[in-house]
C-alpha cells in the first residue's frame, strides 16, 4: 500500500473517532464501530430504488466480516455528516446539481482517504451531470475506466463482472487520486439488481443476461463496498500467491 494511500486513511479514520468520542451517548447520530450506508440526498431523484440498501446490508452482515447497521442512513453532502462515513453512495436518474458546499466537502472528503460510489439508474441526463458533479471536485481529473487488475475485482469476490439490473457498459469507471481510486461511477444500475418486492421476489429482471448478470452485480456491489473499508490491502505480496491459484 502507498504510504499516502495510508496516511489519508489513517487521517480520515483518526477524524471519525475523535468526533464520535465528542458526540458521546446513546442518541449519537453515528457509531464508529459500525457500517454505514451512507447515501447523498440531493434535489432530484437521489433514491431511485429505497429498498436496495436494507438488501445490501442484509448481505453483507450474513457473508462478511462487516458489522453494518440495519438501515441506510441518508446525509446532506454540504454537512459534516459525511466525514462521519468513510464510504458515501449516490444514486440517481435524471440531471442533478450539488451546491459549492456540497462539492467542496465532497472533495475534502476523498482527499482523506473516503470513497465516493455513483451508481446510475438511469441515464435521462444522469451521466452529464455524473461529469460536471467530478469536474467541479477534481478540475484536472477525469473518469477514466478501471482496469480489471484492481483490486477491487478481487477485494472480496475474485474477479466480478460488471453486473446489474442492466448491461450499458461491461466494465465500471471512476476517478483515482494517488493510484487508490476515491470515486467508482457503475452505469449498469447495480442497485436496481439487488431490490425485492414485498413477496421477497426480485423485482426487476437483469437484461440482457438474466440472474449470472444480477449475481454478478452483487458481487460487485459487495467488492466495491470492501475496497472501501479496506483499500489496497490485498496489493500486499502475502496475498499474491493465494490470488494466483485461485485464478489459475
Amino acid at each position: 500500500m502507498k504510504k499516502g494511500n495510508s496516511k489519508a486513511k489513517l487521517i480520515l479514520f483518526f477524524v471519525l473517532i475523535v468526533n464520535v468520542a465528542l458526540l458521546g451517548g446513546e442518541d449519537d447520530l453515528f457509531l464508529g464501530n459500525r457500517f454505514y450506508f451512507a447515501q447523498i440526498r440531493y434535489a432530484g431523484n437521489w433514491d431511485p430504488h429505497p429498498g436496495a440498501a436494507h438488501e445490501i446490508l442484509h448481505f453483507l452482515s450474513l457473508n462478511t466480516s462487516v458489522d453494518p447497521m440495519e438501515e441506510k442512513k441518508s446525509v446532506d453532502p454540504a454537512s459534516d455528516d459525511i466525514f462521519y462515513c468513510p464510504f458515501l453512495y449516490l444514486a440517481g436518474g435524471g440531471k442533478f446539481t450539488l451546491p459549492d458546499a456540497a462539492v467542496k466537502n465532497l472533495r475534502r472528503h476523498l482527499e482523506r482517504g473516503g470513497l465516493l460510489w455513483i451508481d446510475e439508474a438511469e441515464d435521462e441526463g444522469f451521466r452529464e451531470s455524473v461529469q460536471s458533479l467530478v469536474k467541479r471536485i477534481f478540475p484536472d481529473k477525469n473518469i477514466e475506466r478501471i482496469p480489471g487488475d484492481s483490486v477491487i475485482f478481487y477485494s472480496f469476490y475474485l474477479l466480478p463482472e460488471a453486473g446489474g439490473r442492466r448491461r450499458i457498459r461491461d466494465y465500471i469507471e471512476g476517478v483515482s487520486l494517488d493510484g487508490r481510486w476515491a470515486l467508482v461511477y457503475s452505469r449498469n444500475d447495480l442497485s436496481g439488481g439487488w431490490v425485492r418486492d414485498r413477496l421477497g421476489n426480485w423485482q426487476y429482471p437483469c437484461i440482457p443476461d438474466g440472474e449470472r448478470q444480477r449475481w454478478e452485480g452483487i458481487k460487485l456491489t459487495v467488492n466495491i463496498i470492501m475496497y472501501a473499508l479496506c483499500d489496497t490491502y490485498k496489493l500486499d505480496k502475502i496475498h499474491r500467491e493465494y490470488l494466483d491459484r485461485k485464478l489459475e
